[in-house]
């Protein structure tokens, strides 16, 4: 017979996430906390090299120096936007999958970041528990 604590210790245990080590990410938001967050979700899953940038402009120059398989950005950046942004990396680093983190849940911007070239967009509210899942479906590399 099985104890309720048992079930509960089980319930509370993931396995681990599959991931490639060796995957380049940069994260772009002009907020350091949740640069800083990002970050360290990343390294805390194994990825071992992480990049940050904290306005579209940085972005674009950090992408075509460094060649990041994906970048993770926000959608309102200072200096230029996100949106622009990712273009402007589509167009020099095509082999980098963009992913936008954004807290903006308009239809309307979503559809403009898909047609910008991103290949996901997750809500900052749901980061969370999709983050991982967004970069596994950009990456197949990344997957399990």
């Amino acid at each position: 017979m099985r104890r309720s604590n048992d079930t509960a210790a089980t319930a509370c245990h993931r396995p681990p996430v599959a991931i490639d080590r060796d995957l380049h990410i940069l994260v772009v938001d002009e907020s350091s906390i949740w640069r800083t967050f990002i970050t360290y979700s990343l390294l805390g899953v194994g990825i071992r090299s992480v990049y940050v940038a904290y306005d579209g402009i940085q972005a674009v120059i950090k992408a075509r120096t460094l060649q990041p398989d994906v970048i993770l950005m926000d959608v309102s950046l200072p200096h230029m936007d996100g949106i622009a942004a990712a273009t402007a990396i589509r167009e020099s680093v095509p082999s980098a999958k963009v992913i936008f983190l954004s807290a903006n849940s308009d239809p309307d911007v979503k559809k403009a970041a898909m047609s910008a070239g991103a290949c996901g967009y997750v809500l900052k509210s749901l980061v969370h528990g999709e983050l991982i899942a967004a970069i596994q479906r950009a990456v197949p590399k990344f997957e399990s």
